[in-house]
């Protein structure tokens, strides 16, 4: 258990940081929740037995998973990490290898919960002799930025593009053990689509049990799919941890689907968006014959 006061200004928050074991798994949980309450909780409700058996297969990995951070008593935001040679993201590995899956403080900005949270899993990892820790962050201030990595000494590894024009990703590193070593130049990777030019249009929905968010996403993309004729469309379901070494090949480092071997969306997508994609791609197949 740590006690942290952030920072020096009264706006700050007081919390205190626990260590994950299953007993604290749905303090975690609920918090990538909507309320209990909501008419918008049902659709994440399929998600959540898969996070819980996420998080314990993690634990069992590694030795920790996550850290969770408390105000007056109540979860108010956590950080999660993993082995990386059994995560999804295309990491090259020199020696123990961590990857910072998420950090979640949906209403906890900029009051030093997040730096906490991110000292407390790097002094944990530390203690599980890691060598290096790695994190993947976008660009657009809308999902996790790669500003509380920097200010502990992270850099920019390498960046990848995926196909289309969606938003770079930012691979960012640090080393727990020696000198930090300056990246004044970052690889890239691009990913280029595997493009499918026939009917049916095959649709892959990589998601899994990490983030209760899939379910709904999954969900959304079954309702879409009872629009078209089922001769016409066909759906491939695969857990992006499972299927480790084809989502690193795809670039599906996150929940993505692929329609016809396109990446279409730069993020999560409502019913109607994978409607009118795949409505496009039918069209656009029947025009080519």
């Amino acid at each position: 258990l740590h006690s942290f006061p952030t920072r020096r200004s009264s706006d700050l928050l007081s919390i205190r940081i626990r260590e994950a074991d299953e007993s604290l798994f749905d303090d975690e949980i609920h918090l990538c929740l909507p309320p209990e309450d909501s008419p918008k909780y049902a659709s994440f409700e399929g998600g959540i037995e898969k996070k819980r058996a996420w998080l314990k297969k993690r634990l069992a990995e590694l030795g920790s998973v996550a850290q969770i951070a408390y105000h007056e008593r109540q979860p108010i935001a956590f950080i999660e990490y993993v082995p990386a040679k059994t995560a999804p993201t295309p990491v090259d590995e020199n020696g123990k290898t961590a990857l910072i899956t998420c950090i979640n403080k949906p209403k906890f900005e900029g009051k030093g919960v997040g730096l906490a949270l991110v000292q407390t899993a790097l002094d944990r990892l530390r203690q599980l002799d890691v060598d290096q820790v790695k994190t993947l962050v976008a660009r657009n201030p809308h999902w996790i930025t790669g500003g509380v990595y920097f200010r502990k000494g992270f850099q920019v590894e390498k960046t990848f593009f995926k196909p289309k024009g969606t938003e770079p990703l930012d691979l960012l590193t640090l080393n727990l053990k020696g000198k930090q070593t300056p990246i004044t130049e970052p690889a890239t990777a691009r990913f280029a689509p595997n493009v499918i030019d026939s009917l049916p249009v095959h649709i892959v929905c990589f998601g899994s049990g990490q983030c209760p968010f899939n379910a709904l996403v999954e969900s959304k993309l079954r309702k879409a799919l009872e629009k078209f004729d089922p001769r016409l469309v066909v759906l491939e379901v695969l857990d992006s941890w499972e299927n480790c070494k084809l989502a690193r090949e795809c670039g599906a480092m996150n929940s993505d689907l692929l329609i016809n071997g396109r990446m279409p969306f730069p993020g999560p997508p409502s019913q109607e968006q994978i409607e009118e994609e795949i409505r496009k791609e039918i069209e656009r197949i029947k025009a080519l014959h």
